[in-house]
């Protein structure tokens, strides 16, 4: 069965495992990063804010952990390296961004679309091509579960979906099997699609 790493705790991840077994897909999730070197492919799941230093701001975060940044940029580099796929989800497509020059902003409170709320938020997004074309329909409804969005997004992207509101809602590398999705397809009726997708190309 094709095996992908996930890094952090399983009562952190049930959601991914469960979605990813749903696949196809067995999943290894630890802190110990050496548990990564024989996966194929790599999950970064949401969470916290990344360490406003990393990408050179000094915006108000919250819930950052600044090992898990670390230790997830040195999994990207060593995935990339290996020209294995990565799938970035929430916090997960905002660290790829970071670790290929990127930043991220926060997102104004008076956004009710995408500012975060006490459970997802719902709206359309509208599909410029890349993977998600191949998925969803020119215009498909996603969740929003965020307070920070891409900002100055890195030149190593193309932008696959965007909100009406300009939010970057995917990407995918220009030339390697990396993409990244800002809402969470494991909690979407027809986000099972992401990650059949996803177990295609591992």
């Amino acid at each position: 069965m094709k095996k992908v790493f996930i890094y952090g705790f399983i009562n952190k991840a049930k959601n991914y495992v469960i979605a990813l077994k749903n696949a196809g897909i067995t999943t290894v999730v630890s802190t110990n990063i050496a548990k990564a070197e024989d996966c194929c492919g790599l999950v970064l799941r949401g969470g916290g804010d990344i360490y406003p230093f990393l990408y050179g701001k000094n915006i108000k975060s919250n819930c950052i952990e600044f090992k898990r940044d670390i230790a997830e940029l040195l999994l990207i580099e060593r995935f990339y390296a290996k020209n294995l796929p990565i799938l970035g989800v929430c916090r997960g497509m905002q660290i790829l961004n970071v670790a290929f020059g990127g930043t991220i902003d926060n997102i104004s409170k008076s956004n009710v679309t995408h500012f975060k709320q006490s459970c997802d938020a719902l709206h359309s997004v509208y599909n410029l091509g890349g993977f998600t074309n191949e998925i969803y329909a020119k215009k498909f409804v996603v969740n929003s579960a965020h307070h920070q969005q891409i900002g100055l997004l890195s030149p190593h992207f193309d932008i696959c979906a965007i909100s009406k509101d300009n939010v970057i809602e995917a990407f995918q590398h220009k030339n390697k099997p990396i993409f990244g999705v800002q809402f969470h397809p494991e909690r979407m009726n027809n986000g099972y699609l992401i990650y059949d997708y996803f177990s295609k190309i591992l």
